[in-house]
């Protein structure tokens, strides 16, 4: 029932997770469709979301109607389960909203404050005297407030008004300045053709995280993998959007709508936003979705000054880990870890008496202790690292910080200077001066001020102690040339140095350009502004000299250049340390880059280690010791109990392993009494432990009954100890055998008390059988095997003897069952083979016998002849049978045989020579064409023998080198020169005498030895040639015969003969000639070998074409190159029509298949003629040239003549 509820549960899973796919989540936006959501839009355009499992809706702030939404109200109403936001994150989780930041985007506020040219807007102290424009709930408000209280002003000193922050609030005079993201006030500008001023609160050291994406903590705990993989695709998405701006910026203009507020050209305000997002992000010099927790405490910290937030907020809880889920796992891991450490422990010390493998526990416990030790090690280390490197990025991001915001107020004074030098082009020094006063009275970290007009120093304050400025030409100074001009160029604030300065000191150098307007309202460049402030008093300030800092600090980023910059603070080694911490700051127009680490370095001090390391080696020694001492106390019990029980448990186990069990008939009684187990064995009840012999007797049937009884009384009476073997029918379906002994021993009054064992005999009575039966039949097709049929013939014959009658031998081989084997398998071999002994089995008489004696050898014995046809008769019954088509495996397939027969007593009195004179009479079947059957002969006999002598000679003809190769040549009918030649085998006995190829060729086809002469022949003969060619300078052509034989031996003979011929090939003009016997044989396999060949350039030629049975069709599909019209043909073409036609068709046949002709048995000069008329290319025969040996060819070949 469970098992039945859990699987469909899991099919019930299945299902959800088929129909849903992946999870659907909203993101809400705080504003309409803009680059300023771009990472979002790659992330779904990219897939990135879809890869990460989830549905992606991505909401704009405004709808069709035109109606706002907040982000953090869909995002608490469920609404949504993303959102973007910035201080409204932490006003709202000080309402108690439990919202959780997952990544700031932009590291820096987007937030600046506008007015128009006519309204001064150059420092905080004019900002506070404006009216400023900022939509209330926007927290905007909340950002200039902090800038006011940041700067010492009373917020109940300024003003602000909720309308739109748009350029039309300012044009219709409804504020003075108006705060909006800077892009936006900045491209609207544009396209109205209006200048502003601008005032960045960034700039004067409010160092505010942008637009940030958040979530709610319900989010989370239902959740958090979904909001792991959440923020990991948005963060490449915005990774995508920032190398890949054009594409996002035209997508979002071309397929994303605007409803509340649009552009003239909405692509290129895109484009517009896309330019300065690298500013907003710090790309790519912080991280995407970098978070400093510094940061959000500072944040924190100004909205509770400024009466935002109300209540204490724990930073930690604000912000969301993404890699928490791998810690947690890592927790889990040490717990689980430490959790079956203690299990073993208990287990090694409360049950370890009881635990056979006691020992094995403990190793595990030991791996376990080890696995616990090197995970609370690889923990402390985690921990340790990550100690240090949050001491180091609070260090850094506190240095990294204060440093920001003292260059940055210290550049809104010289802005402010440069704005107000704008305005009074025509300043003298006492104007000068008075403007510098009230900077100075701020105590700025400047040292002075000084003017430049036209890249000359005109201006100074204070002038005591820098009078050796004046009059310095910027144009002159090649190492602070660079910034000078960049300032120039661009108008904005830029930070050189740290440089020398001309009055003395090392220091950096705050210049901004100043552009005026003259009388006829044209812009021009009046001139450089700078103010230097001391390297050192920066550097102490910022707290690089406190001497409880406990880092190594680096700063790059000579003029602003950041990492491209030179190191001009501490060891530039830092920046190539992997392990240091980063952080970047923006100074005027350019940035600084800090590296930090730890000044002992991140090594990790490993005493700790060494003490983890020995407690747990201590707690692996005391267990083992205990164990130790516990295994001696259970040795010493366990053999006490041991000896109590040896008896009883050998018996037992005895009597299990054997299935053997005991009885007993005491003295003077008839009842027997047995063990349980032998209960069991009778087939009985085990509570039935005594019953009388005659119920005993019941079990069996009469004639075993009556077996036991005699055995049981002999022994009651007489004493006659018993060992006899009974069968038991148990419930009419189960047969045992059951193996029963008995002793009697004499007691009191000559009273015999019988004593003895029953033992259950089945498997192994079943056993012999099996064993008897696979020592006399073939397992594949249930006939007897050889050693039985043997067995069967001698009995046989013994019998014919007695009763002088006849019997025949016949011995059955099938035909062509290789192919059979090689084309379909072996499966279907062996279901061919089941089926040809069926066939035979039931073709047979009751008395005859059958057996398979070898792979597809067959033999049947045919007891009591009666007359002298009866043999061949069954042998043509059984032809007929077995040559009937077989169905196997979806195919048809057909299979002959050939059957020799040898008859007792004419052929042999003998069995061996039945045997093997049924087997000279089948050979003879084979050699005669096959498919037929036959009575052995003397003659067959004769011949056998002396085929058999033959083969012997031929083998040590091999073995002694006495063949040779001769060479026929081949002549050119068009210009009657020898240039082929076909390479012959002979063999000159060791008597001298030459034995003919017609002898044993035949034989050596029969045989492997043909595989050998082969080789020979191709490896004689192609050294032959070669040497002939390089001694003639002539190319002679080589043709060789091949055997069929070749394509159907074993693959490595094959591959043999194979790799010869490609080498000779190599060297030589090589042609194979095939018979067309072979292509019926193993067309496919014969294919394959040929294409190969080929390959290696050889040709291919068929020999005596047109005396085989092979299909035409071969002629297209085979690589063949030249046909060899053979002897009889070309000798008979001249009296035979039938010839004459033949040899036309070859020819007509040839020509339109592309193929050359050689002509074969030219002898006479009429055959030749012949050949040359029908327009054969090449002849050989006895007329052109006989075989002859390689010298007398090379004679030939030298003589350089033609033949006719």
């Amino acid at each position: 029932m469970i098992g039945s509820t859990l699987r469909w549960f899991v099919a019930a899973l299945l299902c959800i997770q088929v129909a849903y796919g992946n999870d659907k989540v909203v993101l809400q936006l705080k504003w309409e469709h803009e680059f300023q959501f771009a990472g979002y839009y790659a992330a779904l355009w990219q897939g990135y979301y879809d890869e990460a499992g989830l549905e992606v809706e991505i909401r704009p702030a405004s709808g069709p109607g035109g109606q706002l939404k907040a982000p953090v109200k869909e995002l608490v109403s469920g609404e949504a389960d993303f959102a973007i936001g910035a201080l409204d994150i932490l006003v709202h989780r000080d309402r108690g909203e439990d919202l959780v930041v997952l990544a700031p985007i932009f590291q820096r506020s987007p937030h600046s404050v506008f007015a128009l040219p006519g309204t001064q807007l150059t420092s905080v102290d004019d900002l506070a005297k404006l009216t400023v424009a900022t939509p209330f709930d926007d927290f905007t408000r909340a950002e200039v407030q902090a800038l006011f209280h940041s700067r010492h002003i009373d917020l109940a000193d300024t003003r602000f008004v909720d309308d739109p922050p748009t350029i039309s609030t300012l044009l219709e005079n409804k504020a003075q300045a108006i705060a909006t993201y800077s892009i936006s006030a900045q491209y609207e500008a544009r396209e109205r053709g209006i200048s502003l001023h601008e005032l960045s609160p960034s700039e004067f050291g409010l160092d505010f995280y942008g637009d940030t994406l958040f979530t709610h903590q319900r989010v989370i705990e239902s959740d958090p993998e979904k909001v792991e993989r959440f923020v990991r695709a948005s963060l490449k998405g915005w990774e995508y959007a920032l190398t890949h701006k054009e594409e996002i910026a035209q997508r979002i203009a071309r397929e994303l709508p605007r409803y509340l507020f649009s552009y003239q050209d909405l692509e290129g305000y895109n484009l517009a936003f896309s330019d300065v997002i690298d500013t907003y992000m710090a790309y790519p010099y912080t991280e995407i979705g970098h978070n400093n927790s510094l940061r959000w405490e500072r944040m924190v910290s100004n909205l509770r000054a400024i009466g935002m937030i109300k209540k204490d907020m724990d930073v930690d809880d604000l912000i969301f880990d993404i890699n928490s889920s791998e810690e947690l796992d890592v927790s889990s891991t040490q717990t689980l870890v430490l959790i079956g450490l203690g299990l073993l422990l208990i287990c090694s010390f409360y049950y370890g008496r009881r635990l056979k493998y006691v020992w094995l526990l403990y190793l595990l416990a030991l791996g376990v202790i080890y696995v616990a030790e090197q995970s609370v090690e690889a923990q402390l280390e985690r921990d340790h690292f990550k100690d240090l490197e949050v001491d180091v990025l609070q260090q850094l991001n506190a240095v990294a910080a204060n440093m920001s915001g003292i260059v940055n107020r210290n550049l809104a004074y010289v802005s402010g200077m440069s704005a107000h030098v704008a305005v009074n082009p025509d300043i003298d020094q006492i104007q000068f001066n008075r403007y510098s006063e009230a900077i100075f009275r701020q105590k700025p970290l400047l040292i002075n001020l000084a003017a430049a007009p036209d890249m000359v120093i005109d201006l100074v304050y204070p002038l005591k102690g820098n009078q050796r400025a004046l009059g310095l030409d910027y144009r002159t100074k090649a190492d602070q040339l660079d910034v000078v001009m960049r300032v120039r160029n661009s108008g904005r604030l830029a930070v050189a140095g740290p440089i020398d300065l001309v009055q003395g000191g090392l220091a950096f150098i705050a210049r901004a350009g100043v552009k005026s307007v003259d009388e006829f309202g044209e812009e021009y460049f009046w001139g450089i502004l700078s103010a230097p402030f001391l390297a050192n008093d920066l550097y102490r300030k910022a707290g690089l000299f406190e001497p409880d800092i406990s880092v190594d600090i680096a700063i790059r980023g000579r003029d602003g250049l950041g990492r491209n910059g030179e190191t001009f603070y501490g060891d530039s080694a830092l920046f190539e340390d992997s392990r240091s911490l980063r952080s970047t700051i923006r100074v005027g127009d350019g940035t600084w880059q800090f590296a930090a680490r730890p000044k002992e370095g991140w090594n990790y001090n490993r005493q700790g280690v060494v003490l983890l390391r020995g407690f747990a080696g201590s707690l692996g020694l005391l267990l083992f010791l205990f164990l130790l001492w516990q295994r001696r106390q259970i040795d010493a019990q366990r053999l006490y109990e041991q000896k109590i029980h040896d008896n009883e448990g050998l018996l037992r186990e005895m009597s299990k392993v054997a299935n053997i069990n005991g009885w007993k008939i005491p003295a003077g009684q008839s009842q027997l009494l047995w063990s349980s187990h032998a209960s069991s064995i009778l087939g009985i009840s085990e509570r039935e432990q005594g019953w009388g012999m005659e119920s005993i007797l019941e079990l069996f049937d009469e004639h075993q009954a009556n077996k036991l009884r005699l055995a049981l009384l002999d022994a009651m009476e007489q004493g006659k100890s018993f060992d006899i073997e009974l069968s038991l029918n148990i419930t009419g379906t189960e047969h045992r055998w059951i193996r029963w002994i008995g002793n009697a021993e004499q007691r009191d009054k000559g009273q015999y008390e019988v004593t003895g064992a029953v033992q259950d005999i089945t498997e192994r009575k079943k056993f012999s059988e099996v064993v008897e039966r696979q020592a006399n039949y073939d397992l594949l097709t249930g006939l007897p095997n050889r050693s039985y049929f043997y067995e069967n013939l001698k009995w046989s014959v013994a019998a014919a003897q007695r009763t002088n009658t006849q019997l025949a031998v016949l011995f059955i081989d099938l035909d062509k069952f290789k192919p059979v084997n090689d084309n379909y398998g072996h499966v279907a071999g062996d279901k061919l083979l089941q089926s040809v002994a069926q066939r035979i089995r039931n073709s047979l008489r009751e008395s005859d016998f059958v057996a398979r004696i070898s792979g597809d050898e067959f033999t049947v014995v045919l007891r009591q002849i009666t007359n002298e046809y009866a043999p061949i008769d069954v042998a043509e019954k059984l032809l007929t049978e077995i040559r009937k088509p077989y169905a196997i495996m979806d195919r048809q397939i057909y299979c002959g045989a050939s059957i020799g027969i040898s008859v007792f007593p004419d052929d042999s009195v003998e069995a061996d020579n039945l045997i093997s004179k049924a087997d000279y009479a089948m050979y003879e079947v084979k050699r005669s064409g096959r498919n037929g059957c036959q009575y052995f002969t003397h003659a067959m006999q004769e011949r056998s023998e002396s085929r058999h002598k033959l083969y012997t000679r031929l083998q040590q003809a091999i073995a002694d080198k006495l063949l040779y190769v001769v060479y026929q040549p081949i002549i050119d009918l068009r210009s009657g020169e020898i240039t082929k030649c076909e390479a012959l085998v002979r063999w000159r006995d060791i008597d001298g005498r030459d034995i003919p190829p017609s002898e044993f060729i035949a034989l050596a086809e029969e045989t492997s030895l043909v595989n050998e002469i082969d080789r020979f022949v191709l490896a004689e003969a192609g050294d032959f040639i070669y040497r002939l060619e390089q001694h003639v300078g002539q190319r002679i052509a080589l043709s060789v015969n091949v055997s069929p034989r070749v394509f159907s031996s074993t693959e490595a003979a094959m591959k043999s003969w194979l790799q010869l011929a490609m080498d000779v090939a190599s060297r030589v003009d090589l042609t194979i000639e095939i018979t067309e016997r072979m292509l019926i044989d193993g067309p496919d396999k014969a294919l394959c070998v040929l294409n190969e060949l080929k390959n290696s350039g050889a040709t291919i030629a068929i020999d005596d074409f047109g005396t085989g049975y092979s299909s035409l069709s071969y002629l297209t599909q085979l690589p063949i190159d030249f046909i060899k019209i053979d002897k009889s043909f070309v000798q008979q073409v001249n009296e035979n029509r039938s010839s004459r036609m033949l040899v036309d068709t070859v020819v007509n046949l040839a020509k339109n298949l592309d193929l050359q002709l050689i002509g074969e048995g030219v002898e006479t000069t009429e055959n030749l003629k012949m050949l040359r008329d029908k327009g054969c290319d090449f002849a050989q025969g006895y007329l052109l040239g006989k075989p002859m040996t390689g010298d007398e060819l090379q004679c030939r070949v030298a003589e350089s003549s033609p033949v006719f």
